[in-house]
């Protein structure tokens, strides 16, 4: 991809050493506490990878983005979410 004409710059945006999770969410369960099955994905990613909550603007740059996440011994327990 380096030797295309007119891209300037590649970098990857995952790392190869990625945990990848497969849920089997009981989709009767989750209705029962009102929730379906992107709203269980969606508080399980916020976990994991953080809420950004903030942009700082830098000039002639990309933003930085703010995020905020559970402390990594919290993320190790699944009770934190239940």
């Amino acid at each position: 991809m380096n030797q295309t004409k007119g891209i300037v710059s590649v970098l990857k945006t995952w790392d190869m050493d990625k945990v990848v999770y497969n849920l089997d969410i009981d989709e009767t369960e989750a209705m029962n506490y009102g929730v379906n099955r992107s709203d269980v994905t969606a508080q399980i990613q916020m976990m994991l990878r953080g809420v950004p909550v903030a942009t700082f603007p830098k000039e002639n740059s990309m933003d930085y983005t703010v995020r905020v996440w559970l402390p990594q011994k919290q993320i190790d327990d699944f009770s934190t979410i239940t």
